[in-house]
């Protein structure tokens, strides 16, 4: 239970950036980086408050058999309408080996109607050379 909590602590903690709301940039809102990325992960997520702060939190299931690193997560905070207002690039902690969950819990600017979170990149670990 300390790993777990410590995971989440981890995660809330190393936010990698944080973009202007997306309707006042003027620019395209960020997309996940690799297409598909759904038929190797399930994402589930709820908003919740931990110590007066808005967060969103839920888990990640790799789906698939490989092992993977430097996972990242896209959140987005979204209006009544649907449309991004801000989103965050966040790390995930720790390798996810097949099948394996992690859960997650992100800090947010501010409260949101709505939120969506996808996974934004990630790298295979690949086997190293045979002996």
């Amino acid at each position: 239970m300390r790993a777990a909590a410590a995971a989440v602590v981890a995660v809330a903690a190393c936010a990698l950036f944080i973009v202007a709301p997306v309707a006042a940039t003027g620019k395209a809102p960020l997309e996940p980086m690799i297409i598909g990325w759904e038929r190797f992960f399930r994402v589930s997520w709820e908003p919740g408050e931990r110590r007066g702060k808005a967060v969103v939190r839920g888990t990640v299931e790799h789906t698939y058999g490989s092992p993977v690193t430097r996972v990242q997560l896209l959140v987005d905070s979204l209006d009544g309408s649907g449309t991004i207002l801000n989103q965050q690039v966040v790390w995930l902690a720790g390798d996810l080996v097949g099948f394996q969950t992690a859960h997650f819990e992100v800090p947010v600017r501010q409260p949101a109607p709505a939120y969506r979170v996808r996974v934004f990149a990630w790298e295979r670990i690949e086997a190293g050379p045979i002996p």
